[in-house]
């Protein structure tokens, strides 16, 4: 079977989403980030998060360049947004979409190009989103690049399991949660300032100075508190990992993605 290249992909997916018919028309007023913009509908001033991406947030690895990207995509100024799922809009207030710049999907550009994460969630697109981000994972583009952020020596660093929803309340049995690394090199990693991170744009954890990772070891990063010791870390963050979907990431204290583990429960 002839394997798809990376362009043919994207013109597959990007340009073929078929639209709901319930767009409306936007004019951009500024990109904020990688992932939200500020637009004008029917002369209201409305911020707008783009469903389904989460690109790196300001400071760390390959925030200025997903910035960037965005921005190359909407160039135009005139956008369509159609909504994306039973939330209108998030937390925050601002309108959950798609946007389209022309017939390009601005969301689902920005992670085939590996700007970010195609995040799990109730948008009506989740597995396209899914299927694109496993395309950027594979091709190793934009922020999954080995050096994205820097050049930094290669790791045989792995993440080797993941306990995700263990039996029971998540709340009540958060180290029942955890995260496994396995060092598949032949020499100690030292594992200081490395970070694991989730889907979302809060739950880092650094690795402590002092943490090694012996040829062959395990080292086990559990979601709650607990003494830590050689072979166990706690994050003292309460349940981490969502049931119905989300990626581990596992990054070098440059920003460096060196591994990463993505998965979806329909």
């Amino acid at each position: 079977m002839r394997r798809l290249t990376y362009p043919f992909i994207i013109a597959l997916l990007v340009s073929g989403c078929a639209r709901s018919g319930g767009e409306e028309s936007a004019t951009l007023v500024e990109v904020i980030d990688g992932d939200t913009v500020r637009v004008q509908i029917s002369g209201t001033i409305e911020e707008v998060r783009l469903a389904g991406l989460n690109t790196p947030e300001r400071g760390e690895c390959h925030s200025a360049e997903a910035t960037a990207g965005l921005r190359s995509l909407v160039v135009a100024g005139t956008l369509l947004l159609e909504p994306a799922g039973p939330d209108d809009r998030d937390r925050f207030g601002r309108l959950l979409r798609y946007v389209y710049a022309g017939d390009t999907s601005v969301n689902l550009a920005m992670v085939l190009r590996g700007h970010g994460l195609g995040v799990a969630g109730d948008h009506t697109r989740n597995r396209e989103f899914t299927a694109a981000a496993e395309t950027a994972w594979a091709e190793r583009l934009g922020m999954w690049g080995p050096a994205a952020c820097g050049n930094t020596l290669p790791s045989e660093v792995e993440i080797f399991a993941l306990e995700a929803d263990p039996p029971g309340d998540d709340t009540e049995r958060a180290n029942d949660e955890f995260v496994v690394l396995r060092n598949v090199g032949p020499g100690t990693t030292d594992l200081s300032g490395w970070r694991i991170r989730d889907e979302s744009s809060t739950h880092r954890f650094v690795f402590p100075d002092g943490s090694l990772l012996s040829a062959g070891a395990l080292l086990t990063v559990h979601s709650g508190c607990g003494v830590d010791s050689m072979t166990d870390l706690h994050w003292c963050a309460g349940p981490v990992w969502s049931n119905g979907g989300d990626t581990v990431i596992l990054q070098a204290p440059s920003g460096n993605v060196v591994d990463r583990l993505s998965y979806r429960r329909d």
